[in-house]
């Protein structure tokens, strides 16, 4: 596609996920609510267009309404199934739960199916691709926060950038039998104090 189409506008309209389904309409994924990200109110709504993206449909959350500040960060299709892989936390990265939400009818239900089983809470999936030998790999950031790091943050409103851990890992999850079950490799780690991301120290 080469045309640029307005899909929806708030005060906080970002990081949209594109996708075709298997059958044949596009869903788009993005984040709205509040007015910057994170923020309290930030969700993860969900659109779908008939006409190959000339119009779209009103937003719906992919997300039961909780209280909780909602964030995507990869819309996965494999095998005619749509995972998106979910972010919920305080408004802040804090008190925060990775999850898996699934549908089998293109996008227009969800199931809540829990965090992948080959991640840890605090990180976040990023885009798959498949290998040409057939190999599933999504990669993957992880900020290693320890439940006490995480009850201090929260009761001192700080945001997750405020943490002290001194890198992010960096890695990927592979799977080679179509996504049944994935080993997670670490890679590179980013400083994030003190040395900025263009430094970087393999594990």
């Amino acid at each position: 596609m080469n045309r640029i189409r307005l899909v929806h506008r708030d005060h906080l309209s970002c990081e949209p996920i594109l996708r075709r389904c298997p059958n044949g309409e596009l869903i788009c994924v993005g984040q709205v609510g509040d007015i910057t990200e994170p923020a309290p109110g930030n969700r993860v709504v969900v659109f779908h267009s008939k006409d190959n993206g000339e119009t779209w449909s009103e937003p719906f959350p992919i997300y039961p309404e909780d209280g909780r500040a909602v964030y995507a960060t990869e819309l996965m299709l494999l095998d005619g199934v749509l995972y998106a892989f979910l972010t919920l936390h305080n408004g802040h990265f804090v008190n925060w739960r990775c999850t898996t939400m699934q549908s089998r009818d293109n996008g227009y239900t969800w199931e809540d199916i829990g965090i992948h089983p080959a991640l840890p809470n605090f990180s976040f999936a990023r885009g798959m691709i498949r290998l040409s030998n057939g190999d599933i790999v999504i990669p993957y950031q992880y900020y290693p926060i320890s439940p006490e790091e995480n009850d201090r943050l929260a009761q001192s409103g700080l945001k997750i950038w405020e943490a002290r851990i001194s890198h992010v890992e960096n890695g990927v999850l592979i799977s080679k039998d179509n996504g049944r079950t994935y080993t997670r490799h670490e890679g590179p780690r980013t400083p994030i104090k003190g040395g900025g991301a263009a430094q970087m120290e393999l594990a």
